[in-house]
């Protein structure tokens, strides 16, 4: 949801197969505490790198799960 509002917002398209996957590892923190770090992997097929790059960082300002900012996170495309 967050990609396709991004793309709006950048009058950029997105294909329909454009897709997030996700890889959460449970782990400790340094305080000893556990948590969680989520690893997103997006898919834009046919965007260009530039557009594509455009579009994660919006879609990370918007999502309510990125804007957490005791979570660690990492983004790849």
């Amino acid at each position: 949801a967050a990609m396709g509002l991004a793309s709006k917002e950048l009058k950029k398209s997105i294909p329909v197969t454009t897709s997030v996957n996700a890889v959460v590892h449970l782990g400790k923190h340094k305080n000893g505490n556990f948590g969680f770090q989520v690893e997103l992997t997006a898919n834009v097929p046919g965007a260009n790198q530039e557009d594509a790059d455009a579009i994660v960082q919006a879609a990370h300002q918007i999502c309510p799960f990125s804007r957490k900012r005791h979570i660690e996170r990492s983004s790849e495309i």
